[in-house]
């Protein structure tokens, strides 16, 4: 597996699945200046999330710098926001047909479930 750890990420990043053929366009708030990226041991599956530290930095002080903790006072907040966009990989010839072609409505449910 692969769990790895990102500070000062841009706040973007994108997977592809390109033999699948389709890709998914993560961003983030600058809140979240961190990236967490998580494969377990089968590979099936994987974990991108966006945080706001650097995780255990409770533990390791000398990371601060890179993202620590930050304590709220009460009735304070901290608010992070990401969005996932999925979409197509275009492929010359694909036999992939528009939804503009075939009339289907606009509100179509894209769901990157198997």
């Amino acid at each position: 597996g692969l769990d790895v750890h990102y500070s000062g990420w841009e706040g973007e990043a994108e997977m592809m699945w390109d033999n699948a053929g389709y890709r998914l366009h993560l961003s983030a708030s600058d809140s979240l200046s961190n990236l967490q990226f998580y494969i377990p041991e089968d590979g099936k599956t994987f974990c991108v999330e966006p945080v706001s530290h650097v995780p255990n930095v409770h533990n390791h002080p000398e990371f601060k710098e890179l993202g620590d903790v930050m304590v709220l006072d009460k009735n304070e907040t901290l608010i992070g926001a990401m969005t996932l966009t999925p979409s197509l990989i275009e492929r010359p010839d694909s036999g992939l047909v528009d939804d503009d072609d075939i009339g289907v409505a606009p509100n179509r449910d894209y769901s990157l479930v198997d």
